[in-house]
């Protein structure tokens, strides 16, 4: 599933005019069950370091995005592709973001490890840059391999793609972090500072890993 995926991003964005600047800021949080509270869904800060999750033990990953170009007008829609190694994580259910009550999508398929074209759309414009607005959050269980395992969790733009206020949105960077399952003597899930960013071209089409 996901080498299918990359090759329709890639037959696609091949033929996309690059543009320089970047114009929305997508981050992949992920956080502890026991620490995730919902809490506010636009705030002034950059999305936190990923915490810490014990293996076996419950977490989400938080999809925030920020408007960061020349012109920044706000977003009134984000929808995401994310691809995870399934063996030692289970995604589901998708949760949405009150701000973000319109066109809600999302399907889950965790045997092929995808969550497929998730986010949402509102009538509202939030984050502009510095502030940064919550999309929504999925809740995923990790489980409990018998040596550390690695979850390598990318992403790229959904076919909503990005909907900015009163203009078409430029390059969007999405980044996701890998992250370590460990076994149960372990203390603590660690996620790694591994980086992927994927870039949506004027002129549409599939996000394109660089």
């Amino acid at each position: 599933m996901r080498g299918k995926y990359a090759c329709v991003a890639l037959a696609v964005a091949a033929v996309s005019p690059i543009v320089a600047a970047q114009d929305v800021d997508v981050e992949i949080q992920i956080i502890p069950r026991q620490v995730f509270s919902g809490g506010m869904d636009e705030r002034l800060e950059s999305p936190l370091p990923d915490a810490a999750v014990a293996a076996g033990s419950s977490h989400v990953w938080e999809f925030w995005a920020s408007d960061v170009g020349s012109i920044n007008t706000g977003i009134v829609a984000a929808y995401v592709n994310v691809f995870y190694d399934t063996g030692w994580v289970d995604a589901g259910p998708l949760n949405w973001s009150p701000l973000f009550p319109l066109f809600r999508e999302g399907l889950i398929d965790d045997g092929a490890g995808l969550v497929e074209n998730f986010g949402a759309g509102g009538m509202d414009p939030y984050g502009v840059e510095p502030n940064w607005v919550r999309l929504g959050w999925v809740d995923v269980v990790a489980g409990a391999p018998p040596t550390p395992q690695l979850v390598d969790l990318e992403a790229e733009v959904g076919i909503g793609e990005i909907g900015v206020f009163g203009r078409m949105a430029g390059p969007v960077s999405i980044t996701a972090h890998d992250y370590w399952v460990p076994e149960p003597s372990a203390a603590a899930l660690i996620a790694m500072g591994g980086l992927l960013a994927c870039r949506r071209r004027f002129g549409g089409g599939r996000g394109l890993p660089v």
